[in-house]
């Protein structure tokens, strides 16, 4: 089997941490994304990366500048995340229960607070006399921002405030895990994509570089490979449409394309297949097979 199915493929078997729906609706969502998003989701950071997908998922919750401002609202809505919002939002910076208390998961420096609040009220028995225990403890403290989480938390008034103090950086850590998983997956997506591409590319430069080679190479492969004939009804020989591949190669890979974008696309159950885009063509959608006959071909020009 051709490389890239492969890949593909294997990607699409991973059960390890997201269901077939789950691991679709990501596919869907990394084909809305647009170059800048990408390359983030591919070179930085875990912190760097979830505040980039909150503008996605959350785009009324940070302030911006203006600039920022209008490069959002020139940014269409990914219809991924509005068709299956109940999953996307599982994948936040917030910490889970926290009601709005809790700051940035990956804040050092609040992790930091929380757990010296923390011993604090564990210290003056604040989970067992939850208000006068706050109390207590804001009074033990000299640290201003300590001080402030105790308050902002004990302000709720109720057990929830003092166990969320306790148990705050912990819950932290499980929401880090959750994202790093998202993260992985996409970044696979990402690099899968990225790696049809490129492989578009290369064979474009190919194609370019001796177009009579690669018209010779294109028959060849075509008349010998076993999926260009089939054997149908009454033994008669059934043609098989490659004709994708055939105009890919004979029509618009001929000239030099500096604007390919690739797309896997799995729509209702039925195998997957690539949308190949280009400013100078019609967008061409190449099947498993396809794509496993124009491999064979360019891996000999």
């Amino acid at each position: 089997m051709a490389e890239i199915n492969a890949m593909i493929n294997a990607l699409l078997a991973d059960r390890s941490y997201f269901t077939t729906q789950q691991l679709h609706s990501m596919i869907e969502f990394v084909n809305e994304l647009d170059e800048e998003t990408l390359y983030q989701f591919k070179n930085s950071d875990d912190r760097t990366i979830m505040f980039a997908y909150e503008q996605l998922v959350f785009p009324d919750r940070r302030n911006r500048t203006d600039d920022h401002e209008m490069q959002l609202l020139n940014r269409p809505a990914n219809t991924a995340i509005q068709n299956n919002r109940a999953f996307f939002e599982r994948y936040n910076t917030s910490v889970p229960y926290g009601r709005g208390y809790g700051g940035n998961v990956y804040e050092d420096a609040t992790k930091i607070k929380y757990d010296y609040a923390g011993k604090i009220l564990s210290a003056v028995g604040g989970l067992a006399t939850m208000g006068g225990g706050i109390a207590a403890a804001v009074a033990a403290t000299t640290t201003s921002t300590v001080r402030a989480v105790l308050t902002a938390t004990g302000g709720a008034a109720s057990l929830a405030g003092g166990a969320l103090v306790v148990l705050r950086n912990s819950l932290a850590d499980s929401q880090m895990a959750s994202n790093k998983r998202f993260i992985e997956t996409v970044k696979k997506i990402v690099k899968a994509r990225n790696k049809v591409n490129k492989f578009f590319e290369d064979t474009n430069n190919k194609v370019v570089k001796d177009p009579a080679k690669a018209a010779t190479q294109l028959q060849a492969g075509l008349s010998s490979h076993p999926s260009r004939f089939t054997r149908g009804p009454n033994n008669t020989t059934v043609y098989q449409n490659l004709s994708a591949v055939e105009k890919l190669l004979q029509e618009d890979f001929v000239s030099q394309h500096y604007n390919i974008k690739s797309k896997l696309i799995i729509r209702n159950g039925d195998p997957w297949f690539i949308r190949l885009e280009t400013l100078r063509s019609e967008p061409r959608e190449l099947s498993q097979m396809d794509l496993e006959v124009l491999q064979n071909v360019a891996s000999r020009l």
